[in-house]
């Protein structure tokens, strides 16, 4: 999965769980340096993980690169990333 890259700072999303009801949990880890910093559980209810799931395939990207774009994506407007990160 692609990371999102601030400065030092680089946020990763794995692993993920996608549960029966549709909600999905995220692993999210914040490594400053490549020294793990931060991590925690993200729960994301079935009306967030949908507009992911739903993601148009790009196709110059792979499937897992769709998907994970989305989820950056989402996370961000959650505002659990920041809004000036790269992907990388």
């Amino acid at each position: 999965m692609p990371l999102i890259k601030t400065g030092n700072i680089v946020y990763k999303a794995l692993p993920l769980t996608m549960h029966a009801d549709g909600r999905m949990t995220v692993h999210l880890s914040v490594l400053f340096e490549g020294r793990p910093l931060e991590s925690r559980d993200i729960e994301l209810e079935p009306a967030d993980v949908a507009p992911v799931l739903q993601a148009h395939p790009d196709p110059t990207k792979s499937r897992y690169d769709d998907l994970s774009a989305a989820l950056y994506a989402m996370l961000i407007v959650k505002g659990e990333l920041p809004e000036d990160g790269v992907f990388v």
